[in-house]
Formats: C-alpha cells, sequence, structure tokens
C-alpha cells in the first residue's frame, strides 16, 4: 500500500503484477492497472520502484510509446550494479499516465532519463506535471560529439562504437503548432547520409539490426499495446547503456575548476543541457510567462507611454 497517499485515482482491472524474464535474463514485470475510482490498490504497480530507489537523482529511463498514451516503461539499475537492469511495463486508463509519474516524481524524485525530452515529457507536461531533474540522451549526445544530430539512432551508434546510420527525414520537427516550421525542417534533407535505411529493418522481435543499429521504428512496429509496452521497456533498458556510456566520457573530460565539486563540471553542464532541453518542451507547450504590467513599465521606460489618440501616433483625423 503507498503511504500517505494524498489523492484517489481511477483504475480498472487486474491488481496482480505478473513477472516475466526478458530473454537477456532481465527481471520484468507488466502490471494492468484497472478497477474504480478508489484509493490505490493494495497491489501496488510501483512496489518494486519503491522498493528500489532508497535516495534522490537515481537515473530512470522512461520510454512513452506514440500513439500509445496508456502506458509506460520504466528501466533503472538496481544496486549492487552486477544485477540485472530492472524493466516495468505499466497498463493504464486515460489520464493515469500523468498521474502516476507525478506520484513517482514526488516519491522518490529520479533523474528521468530518455532518447529525447519529446515525446517523453509530452504526457507530463500536458498535464501540468513538473519534472524536476532528467538526462536527455539526445541533448548529451550533441554536447559530446557535436552537430545537429540528436536521434536515437544516432546516439546510439556514438555510444556502441558503430558509424553514425543515416539521418531520419526530419529529426526535430516541431510539433508545437501546426504548419509551423522550424530551423531544423528545412535543414534536415541536407543532413549529410539523408536517404533509405543502409541495412535491411530487422526481424521484429529484434530492437537492433544485423550491423548492431538501433532500429528506431521498431516500438511503431508493435502489432498490440502491449507489444508496444514490451518493446518500450526493452528501449528503456538501452537508453540506460547510453546514460551509463555518456556519463563515463563526460567525467574522462576532467574538471578545469579550480576547486572541482562532488559532480565534475561536463557532468554538470550535460544536467544543464538536459534541463533546458526540457524547458524549451515546456515553452513549446505553454509559451513565455510575461508579467503584463512589468512588461508595459519596462517598454514605457525605453520608448515613452502607450499612443492614446491618432495624434499620439502622427495620423491626421479624418
Amino acid at each position: 500500500m503507498i503511504a500517505n497517499m494524498p489523492r484517489t485515482v481511477s483504475v480498472r482491472g487486474s491488481r496482480t503484477p505478473t513477472q516475466t524474464v526478458g530473454p537477456g535474463g532481465e527481471n520484468r514485470v507488466m502490471t494492468s492497472v484497472q478497477g474504480r475510482a478508489h484509493p490505490y490498490p493494495a497491489h501496488d504497480p510501483l512496489a518494486r520502484l519503491w522498493a528500489a530507489f532508497d535516495g534522490p537523482r537515481r537515473m530512470l529511463a522512461l520510454v512513452v510509446p506514440a500513439g500509445q498514451p496508456r502506458g509506460f516503461a520504466l528501466a533503472w539499475s538496481p544496486r549492487p550494479p552486477a544485477e540485472k537492469v530492472q524493466e516495468l511495463w505499466i497498463r493504464t486508463e486515460p489520464g493515469e499516465t500523468a498521474w502516476l509519474l507525478a506520484e513517482i516524481e514526488r516519491r522518490v524524485a529520479p533523474r528521468w532519463v530518455w532518447w529525447s525530452a519529446r515525446p517523453a515529457a509530452e504526457i507530463p507536461l500536458g498535464a501540468g506535471v513538473r519534472l524536476a531533474a532528467c538526462w536527455d540522451l539526445g541533448a548529451v549526445h550533441r554536447l559530446l560529439h557535436g552537430g545537429r544530430r540528436g536521434d536515437p539512432g544516432a546516439v546510439w551508434a556514438a555510444a556502441t562504437g558503430r558509424p553514425e546510420p543515416p539521418a531520419p527525414s526530419s529529426p526535430h520537427r516541431s510539433r508545437g503548432v501546426p504548419g509551423q516550421l522550424d530551423l531544423w525542417d528545412t535543414a534536415a534533407k541536407d543532413l549529410p547520409g539523408a536517404g533509405p535505411p543502409a541495412t535491411p529493418a530487422p526481424p521484429d522481435g529484434a530492437a537492433l539490426d544485423a550491423a548492431g543499429h538501433l532500429d528506431t521504428d521498431w516500438l511503431a512496429r508493435a502489432a498490440t499495446p502491449d507489444e508496444a509496452l514490451r518493446r518500450a521497456g526493452t528501449l528503456a533498458a538501452l537508453a540506460l547503456r547510453v546514460q551509463a556510456h555518456q556519463e563515463a566520457a563526460l567525467r574522462g573530460l576532467g574538471d578545469a575548476r579550480a576547486r572541482p565539486g562532488h559532480t565534475p563540471l561536463p557532468v554538470l553542464t550535460a544536467h544543464a543541457e538536459s534541463a533546458a532541453e526540457l524547458l524549451a518542451r515546456e515553452l513549446e507547450r505553454d509559451g513565455l510567462p510575461v508579467a503584463r504590467a512589468a512588461a508595459q513599465t519596462l517598454l514605457t521606460g525605453l520608448v515613452g507611454p502607450p499612443p492614446r489618440t491618432p495624434a499620439d501616433v502622427g495620423v491626421e483625423p479624418a
């Protein structure tokens, strides 16, 4: 039972988690969150997560299948790290995903790991849920390697020492305003390597193709919502691998400060770049907050009071 639960949630169906073991030996749990409106069920679908996290800012990978807002997948590295990565898939009803993510944020305050803040953070941001800390694999990839690429295919290739795959048609397409172009929409067609994939798609049971490249369409090809969640769990586990590689590379850069702190400056920079990506998604959705009265005061000091009559703007009366 979740202690000190401040609210109730509408949940429907089976309350008993089903544990399975993945092909790589990972411990996995598939949970169906279902039932009527009542306090959270005694069989807490996040019980394993609560037991595993003993402090804030531990890495927790999140993948939300696109077009499947009825669930999400998590992955985390247990302690000791020699144990297998833990994966957790949660099926939810509409509106529950954001609430559960908010509860995770409240209780364990993780550092969320995702391939990109878009689309991973869209559901919590849309519900007004603010996630305090994250590690954006695409943003950190650009920090480490430069360039414009930050799509999962390029990120995975760099982390595993493989050649960069062909670029997707528009890796940074904006979804904020329908019909609105951004800088990357017009530049995407000129990215080096843009074009058809160099290798055929792998069998649908595998996230990686024969050359070890990430199949970035694998999740979208899932035949059922449950299969999409299973694949999301695999991708969350792969995200943890990439994060560990990136953090090791950043720590290897050293710290140029006169008095280095506990966390090296390159890692702090990765935190900042990731937060900037999340902030950009928030601004894209909510706009830039402006105090109208303060803005008017500033403008009045710079250009004078606003015009109130035609004479103020030099317009002759008709």
